[in-house]
């Protein structure tokens, strides 16, 4: 990244930017051991939770 997009970093996270980089990485290797292992990203379908807020 360049130097001003860390300064735009800092400027939004400025206490927080090794926490947000270390879980945008821990999203991305989740994310690619699920396509290694070959399994879906969820079960998720719209409107499974609506009965429960009712």
């Amino acid at each position: 990244m360049s130097d001003e997009t860390w300064a735009q970093v800092r400027k939004h996270y400025d206490d927080q930017i090794a926490a947000l980089v270390c879980l945008i990485a821990q999203i991305n290797a989740a994310n690619r051991l699920g396509v290694i292992v070959r399994k879906p990203g969820g079960s998720y379908e719209p409107g499974m939770f609506t009965s429960m807020t009712n």
